[in-house]
């Protein structure tokens, strides 16, 4: 049986969905760790997009991270969820799915679906991912979240 192309997209959307959620569900119950802590507490002091335009109170957060981005997304998450920590999870989960269909996608531009498809299980399975999926303090290095 011959499938559409639409529909074989469609299909490998819900397995990496399946895939994220069957490989990272115990991130679902992790809590503030490492440098979480000293970031949601630099949002606190300084919400707000100052941390894009006023260099004095980037140079406050860090020397170690090059861009805002992992305030931003901290700010993001205190803003809609407050200080949950599982909401924080699962945004980390939401985007580690969404990077997962876009790494399939554009896979998909020079290879066949079907080894699209098996290279973002590599991505989704490898071991970077494994390694910083319950860090929330890594957004900014993996491009997720």
């Amino acid at each position: 049986m011959n499938i559409s192309t639409k529909t074989y997209h469609s299909i490998v959307i819900v397995i990496l969905f399946i895939l994220t959620l069957g490989l990272y569900y115990q991130a679902l119950s992790g809590f503030w760790r490492w440098d979480d802590g000293y970031i949601a507490l630099h949002v606190f002091k300084h919400p707000g997009f100052d941390n894009f335009y006023v260099p004095n109170v980037w140079q406050k957060f860090s020397r170690a991270y090059l861009t805002p981005w992992i305030v931003f997304s901290f700010n993001l998450d205190l803003t809609l969820f407050g200080f949950s920590a599982t909401a924080f999870y699962i945004h980390q989960l939401i985007s580690l799915w969404l990077v997962s269909i876009a790494t399939y996608f554009l896979l998909s531009l020079w290879v066949s679906n079907k080894w699209a498809f098996l290279g973002s299980l590599l991505f989704l399975g490898g071991t970077p991912v494994i390694t910083v999926v319950e860090q929330l303090m890594t957004r900014h290095y993996n491009d997720y979240g």
